[in-house]
Parts: C-alpha cells; structure tokens; sequence
C-alpha cells in the first residue's frame, strides 16, 4: 500500500475545490496564491482581507478602521491611488468577478 504525500499547496488547491469557492476561475486563482507565496490553508486564513467591490473600497474600508481621524500623509483622496501607490506594497488583490476582488495581506 502506498501512500502519497501532498505539499501544503496541493492540500490548499484540493480544499479550494472542495469547498466550491471558486469554479471555473479556481485554476487561475490558485496560481495567483502560489505566485504571492501562499501556499497553505494556514497561510490563506492568515493574509485573507475580505472580498469587496473593489481595491479602492478595501483602502476606504482600512481607513475608518485604523485611521478613523487623523489621516496619514501618505493618503490621497483617490482610494485607487492609494491603492497603488501605497498599500499595493503590503496587500494584494484577486479579481474574481465583475466587480469583486479578494484582497490578501502579503506579509502572513
């Protein structure tokens, strides 16, 4: 009887499918995990942010929750530019659909 061995990112690949979170982008969107280095259940759980709308809704949503009055400077009041040119360093985004993105922390 022999047994196989599974890496962690094959084990995250088989749990994605299982639990029917994405269907026919599943391919693409694991690659894009192994690509940003997550290759575990453990190392998604740690670096997921949430789904929403846009990248721009996820740096609103961070705003009120970490800088509720006193903005930083390195905010602009295009959240998209923020985005790109401030937090695109830290996190990272999966477009899933027409308007829906899964945001991921790079730093798990």
């Amino acid at each position: 009887m022999s047994t196989t061995m599974t890496s962690p990112a094959q084990q995250l690949r088989q749990e994605i499918e299982e639990s029917g979170y994405m269907d026919s982008q599943t391919d693409e969107f694991y690659q894009e995990l192994i690509d940003h280095g997550i290759e575990s259940l453990e190392q998604f759980e740690d670096s997921y942010q949430g789904q929403l709308t846009s990248e721009a809704d996820f740096v609103e949503q961070l705003l009120g929750d970490c800088y509720q009055c006193d903005l930083p400077s390195w905010v602009a009041i295009d959240y998209q530019k923020t985005w790109d040119d401030s937090l695109s360093w830290d996190y990272f985004s999966i477009q899933t659909g027409v308007s829906r993105y899964e945001i991921f922390n790079k730093n798990f």
